[in-house]
């Protein structure tokens, strides 16, 4: 089953390729490196101080590198720490720019995964019908951008999850073939619950690809329409950000699990492993 994988070089990406290649073959990788583009973006749309906000999130990922780097080789080994040999990789700031269209159309793939990336297009996808991205928001609950950051915010704690679903020009609204919630200790922090949710996530992609070698048919479960949040990237600013890092350092993530804003919210297609 011929493969092609777009997604944003993060070391749960770099993992996944690592499984990938044991399960399909995997013709092609395309990295997303979007930062450059859409900080001058940034700029222009939210202005200095919102910008460099967003600037800061990166500066504290590096400042606390060793310990992400630490949980991740906890969580899926350390397989991550570079791209497997004789992997086809092509690297652009634009996921949807013209030669990756190209790319991905000289090889007709039978699959198209994506992981991580900026929107994808349908002139990107091209005539392939069949094609998952993994999303860290609980759909249709949680669609677009931060859902984890938003709904700790919204005291949420019983609805942060992870959905694999058919990538479609709809955000986060393609039928769902599997997903699930996490769960959280008053003792997490934001980095934790993420590398918890990309861990779950990876796991119900690579589920649905061994499924799919084996010649079975995935169940894909459409999403209502009427339900749930639809959060763009424009909403998220420094006084948001703010915020959540004062509610973590307060400790009242502790409260959140004894008092959460709602109950576990209905899964549309609950994953369990094959």
């Amino acid at each position: 089953m011929k493969t092609v994988f777009l997604c944003n070089g993060s070391p749960i990406a770099r993992h996944i390729v690592h499984e990938l290649k044991s399960i399909v073959d995997l013709d092609l990788v395309v990295i997303e490196s979007p930062q450059r583009r859409l900080l001058v973006s940034d700029f222009k749309k939210y202005g200095t101080l919102d910008t460099l906000s967003r600037v800061g999130d990166v500066i504290r990922r590096l400042l606390n590198k060793k310990i992400i780097e630490a949980n991740i080789d906890k969580q899926i080994g350390s397989n991550w720490r570079d791209w497997p040999s004789e992997t086809k990789l092509h690297e652009t700031d634009d996921i949807n720019a013209i030669e990756v269209g190209k790319e991905i159309a000289a090889r007709s793939p039978d699959l198209i995964l994506c992981w991580g990336t900026t929107m994808v297009r349908s002139a990107t996808l091209g005539d392939i019908s069949r094609s998952l991205n993994v999303h860290t928001g609980l759909s249709p609950y949680y669609c677009g951008s931060r859902c984890l950051e938003w709904a700790l915010i919204l005291g949420d704690v019983n609805n942060i999850g992870v959905t694999v679903h058919q990538l479609t020009t709809k955000i986060d609204g393609g039928a769902i073939f599997g997903q699930a919630t996490i769960p959280v200790s008053p003792e997490d922090t934001v980095y934790d619950l993420h590398l918890r949710l990309d861990v779950q996530g990876a796991k119900i992609l690579l589920d649905a690809v061994r499924r799919l070698a084996r010649g079975e048919d995935i169940s894909l479960h459409p999403q209502p329409s009427d339900e749930g949040l639809m959060l763009y990237r424009r909403q998220w600013s420094r006084h948001t950000a703010r915020q959540l890092n004062q509610l973590m350092k307060r400790g009242d993530l502790a409260r959140m699990c004894k008092n959460p804003s709602s109950p576990q919210k209905h899964l549309i297609a609950p994953w369990s492993a094959s």
